[in-house]
């Protein structure tokens, strides 16, 4: 049976990454691998995965070459730009290393219900390459990804390397895919279900596959952010974390008043989650959500996680435990290195913002 495979690397191991692996075990039907770094080892201990040590395997030679190529700050949040990337290396070399016809990763931040049955439908199709969902069909999110033809990752990496510069993995994939439209396969969404297949086919080049081949949908990001929220380090601090949150009409590929009618189903004895778009009336099964704001440890509580899916059932926004704290150290941190890179300057600019403000909403009449 195929695993489900997690990469992780980093400084350290956050909690939501031990959540994550612990949600996945118990409700993803698969058996999970996390590839780490051997001195990470020791974090996940106890959990029922299996560890690789990415050390026993990987050259990371070819990506030193294509990181060059990354334009968004190589720094941010530990190298998440980079991490992003390097996964795609990381596969390619392993599916090499245990000569391997496919393999099934999931970003960390996800939740997983029933992949198993997922996996089950991708195998018996006739189609190779590398599977993913699009946001939109100009914005590619590899939440979820199926892979049954290595020489297919290895064009996604030689494109990394060769190709002209981009911002992150996302741009990256959408530019392979137009490259390699034939190695390219759209896991159906939400967004790709909802709307006439021929206007999707339209307006991409690759394959997309429909939600009866694989009895189900994914969720590339945007169902996730609704349920869960946004990540509380991306809001300024005068934005209160909470759920029900959808991208600006330019932006979104499912309008709000859609979103609205949504009304979800959770069935933890079957690892079954569902979606029902209500002025269609079908139901279909959801596969993953993009827990982007990654309140994994308080959704390992079971009674949490069913609570967090019957509140998006409903008109009100939730805000989680925990997200306004973590904001607001989040917030911290980023002041305190602002001071140490920047000294009395930085903090006479806020001091300046701060006045502004209080000005304009208290004292200006």
């Amino acid at each position: 049976m195929t695993n489900l495979i997690f990469i992780f690397r980093g400084p350290y191991v956050p909690k939501y990454v031990i959540s994550s692996i612990q949600l996945a075990t118990k409700n993803s039907g698969l058996d999970v691998t996390i590839m780490s770094d051997k001195f990470l080892r020791k974090y996940f201990s106890g959990l029922n995965v299996h560890f690789v040590d990415i050390g026993d395997f990987y050259n990371p030679e070819k990506f030193n070459s294509a990181k060059n190529n990354v334009t968004l700050d190589h720094n941010f949040r530990e190298g998440f730009w980079l991490h992003t990337l390097e996964r795609f290396f990381i596969l390619e070399q392993f599916m090499d290393y245990q000569s391997l016809n496919r393999i099934f990763h999931a970003e960390l931040d996800q939740l997983l219900f029933g992949i198993d049955n997922l996996i089950y439908h991708l195998d018996r199709l006739s189609h190779r390459g590398v599977f993913f969902p699009f946001h939109s069909p100009t914005k590619a999110v590899a939440s979820v990804l199926y892979c049954n033809e290595l020489s297919s990752l290895k064009k996604i990496t030689e494109s990394a390397v060769s190709g002209l510069p981009f911002p992150n993995e996302m741009e990256l994939l959408v530019r392979w895919t137009s490259e390699f439209p034939e190695s390219s396969i759209a896991l159906p969404t939400l967004y790709d279900t909802l709307i006439d297949s021929e206007t999707i086919k339209d307006k991409r080049n690759n394959q997309v596959l429909s939600q009866s081949e694989i009895e189900g949908v994914v969720d590339a990001a945007e169902i996730g952010l609704w349920v869960g929220g946004r990540d509380p380090r991306n809001l300024a601090l005068n934005i209160k974390p909470a759920t029900k949150f959808t991208y600006p009409p330019d932006r979104a590929s499912i309008p709000k008043e859609v979103m609205k009618t949504l009304n979800f189903m959770f069935y933890p004895e079957q690892k079954l989650l569902t979606v029902q778009e209500n002025s269609h009336g079908k139901s279909y099964r959801l596969y993953n959500l993009h827990i982007q704001s990654k309140i994994h440890p308080w959704l390992l509580d079971e009674k949490n996680l069913t609570s967090l899916i019957n509140n998006a059932n409903t008109d009100n926004p939730f805000t989680v435990p925990g997200t306004r704290v973590i904001q607001l150290n989040y917030a911290f941190r980023i002041i305190l290195s602002r001071i140490r890179q920047e000294g009395i300057r930085y903090i006479l600019l806020k001091i300046i913002e701060v006045f502004k403000f209080v000005y304009k909403k208290y004292l200006k009449k």
